[in-house]
């Protein structure tokens, strides 16, 4: 069979399974309502106003929101059920939508209502986005999650083939309420349909996170994992300056194209079937280029059509160029999110997608309220072509933000190298905790150790540790403690449930310079406090050494 056949197939492999079935034609509804939505509202705003500020305004009113809940909801996200969560998210965005049809249809609503109302919805959606990310990895074997990925982001371009052309024939008909109240009734047909996702969930004992202490811990992670940060700053120079497509486009269809609601809606159908076109090339571009140089093409092809949408007048270009742009586009999204998901662990996989959304749709309503403004006074088209330039420029970022090679991480759980046997019975939320690790190194091998063990440090630090710091003895040549410091009693014990491959990969590196690698002496201390002296383990089993090891057991620190 074709190499090309092969790769054909193999897009498409992650539909066998069911959980993933289910996610992803629950998904593909959940995005149609919202282009519908989304379509139906810009269209509804140029009849109310003719400022392109004003249009532009309604892009970051959707967008904004991600700025205010997009990261607490992926720590909601990590911690509960997900599918749950993502059924209150979408409750919400169907009340609200429902709420906007009523008033549309009655004609009693103005610009700043809707501009309201667009923020309102934007809540539900920042609610769920990083929720349906990380049911992927849920219902999908991790060896086809670039192609599950690829698919989730060709859904939600296939989604815009349909919905925009949908609410532009239905607005036509009928006028925009119409369509609000259509996409509240696919939402609460959505609310039933996610009580009914086949999927597997790890078994976990270890302590739940709290919302704050799970923020504070996503952020810790971003701050020290320099792959994700590379896709975070890429993501947001390429949108900061690419949301002016979705700005100026629809004061630029209606007040200097003079096109029609239907062709407003094809337009954007154009685009739709462009992404479909990208998620059957983009596994065969993954495997012939590196993800940077996929991502340079695609953008300087973004560039190019959004300047050729800010020249040509011809309905017919204007629908071959905005189907490039979905290719394009559909190419830079999927590029971003697999870069993502490819460097994080399933621990912290929401909240690293909430990140991502955070980027994203922060970067999208800046750039929004800019291009609009600018807009006012430039004009439309003019500012469109500027949008291309910018692009353009940024593309330096591509040559000094390299993306790392994440699809070698292995972030498959793993035991770690030491347990915590206990003599005293602390609670969860008793700490500071310091860890001190002492090592004799090979005397010809003592710089190479000290190199080794950075970067175990930024491990170490992305798994929850506040301070790090590596102290040599000056009564043993060759003896170093390494010592660092977690926040509490429960966030130690998390410690271990987040232990994988890749870390043990850089501790065998650690050990190798060890004069005898099974010899790591490991002590644990929790902060003394004067009106909380931790109590000594209660006396159950006959032997102390028993009950220490026991209790190990019990907080998930295995041997």
């Amino acid at each position: 069979m074709p190499l090309t056949s092969l790769t054909s197939i193999r897009a498409f492999s992650p539909l066998r399974h069911r959980g993933f079935r289910q996610i992803w034609i629950a998904m593909l509804i959940a995005n149609i309502a919202l282009w519908m939505q989304s379509i139906a509202a810009a269209w509804l705003m140029t009849s109310l106003s003719s400022s392109p500020l004003l249009v532009s305004l309604l892009q970051t009113a959707a967008s904004f929101p991600a700025f205010l809940i997009g990261l607490p909801a992926g720590a909601l996200a990590d911690i509960f059920d997900r599918p749950k969560l993502l059924a209150w998210a979408q409750g919400w965005t169907s009340i609200v939508a429902g709420s906007l049809g009523l008033l549309a249809v009655a004609n009693v609503i103005s610009p700043e209502n809707l501009l309201i109302f667009t923020f309102l919805a934007g809540l539900g959606t920042a609610l769920g986005a990083p929720v349906w990310g990380a049911l992927i990895p849920e219902v999908t074997p991790h060896e086809e999650l670039p192609e599950a990925l690829t698919l989730y982001g060709s859904g939600i371009d296939l989604s815009r083939a349909i919905g925009p052309v949908l609410a532009g024939a239905i607005v036509a008909i009928s006028g925009p309420g119409v369509v609000f109240l259509i996409t509240a009734g696919m939402g609460f047909y959505l609310i039933v349909a996610l009580h009914h996702i086949a999927r597997q969930t790890p078994h976990s004992e270890v302590m739940p996170e709290r919302v704050v202490g799970a923020l504070r811990a996503g952020g810790r992670y971003v701050r020290h994992a320099p792959p994700l940060q590379v896709v975070l700053l890429r993501t947001g120079l390429f949108m900061l300056c690419g949301s002016g497509l979705w700005a100026l486009l629809p004061a630029l269809s209606r007040y200097e194209l003079g096109i029609d609601s239907e062709q407003y809606g094809l337009l954007f159908g154009a685009m739709g079937f462009g992404s479909i076109v990208a998620t059957l090339v983009l596994p065969t571009l993954n495997q012939t280029f590196s993800r940077d140089a996929v991502v340079l093409f695609a953008t300087v092809v973004y560039a190019l059509m959004l300047f050729g949408l800010s020249q040509s007048r011809s309905f017919a270009v204007l629908c071959l160029l905005m189907g490039i742009t979905g290719i394009a586009w559909t190419v830079l999204m999927a590029s971003f999110s697999v870069a993502v998901q490819m460097v994080v662990p399933d621990w912290v996989r929401a909240r690293s997608l909430s990140f991502f959304q955070f980027v994203l749709q922060g970067n999208m309503a800046i750039g929004a309220l800019l291009w609009g403004a600018i807009a006012t006074y430039m004009g439309t088209s003019r500012t469109l072509a500027l949008t291309a330039l910018c692009l353009g420029i940024s593309l330096i970022a591509a040559f000094l933000l390299r993306f790392r090679d994440g699809e070698h991480l292995n972030l498959t759980p793993a035991h770690p190298p030491f347990h915590t046997a206990v003599a005293v019975d602390p609670q969860p939320e008793d700490g500071p905790v310091l860890v001190m690790l002492q090592y004799d190194i090979q005397i010809d091998r003592i710089q190479e150790f000290v190199e080794t063990i950075q970067p175990l440090r930024l491990s170490r630090e992305r798994d929850g540790v506040t301070r790090w710091d590596l102290w040599q003895d000056v009564s043993v040549w060759g003896r170093f403690v390494e010592c660092f410091i977690v926040e509490s009693w429960a966030e130690h014990c998390r410690q271990f449930s987040r232990f994988t491959i890749s870390d043990q990969e850089l501790e065998d590196r650690v050990r190798s310079c060890l004069q005898n690698q099974e010899a790591i002496a490991a002590r644990f201390f929790i902060f003394a406090r004067p009106k909380r002296i931790i109590p000594p383990l209660q006396q159950t089993a006959d032997d102390p050494t028993d009950q220490q090891k026991t209790n190990a057991e019990a907080v998930q620190m295995p041997d």
